[in-house]
């Protein structure tokens, strides 16, 4: 799988669960909207003096994307996609 950086900002449509978490349901990039098939990771790392939370789940058509979301700006922005094939 190749992986290509990205860096845009995107839309994501998420669910906060009673129990606590996140589950994403599908992002909005480019004009087109990627439903979530399966979470694969969420990890929390520090960029510089900003915190940023990491989800990488894999998208209905099998492609890996990787989404940051900074909380001090309350902004998500798809950091990398991994295209199959």
């Amino acid at each position: 799988m190749q992986f290509e950086e990205i860096g845009d900002r995107v839309e994501v449509m998420a669910l906060f669960p009673a129990g606590g978490g996140l589950k994403l349901l599908k992002i909005r990039w480019r004009q087109r909207v990627v439903k979530v098939k399966r979470s694969i990771s969420q990890r929390k790392e520090r960029v510089g003096d900003l915190e940023r939370l990491v989800h990488v789940f894999q998208g209905d058509t099998g492609d890996v994307y990787e989404l940051g979301f900074y909380p001090e700006r309350q902004e998500w922005v798809l950091l990398r996609v991994g295209m199959e094939g």
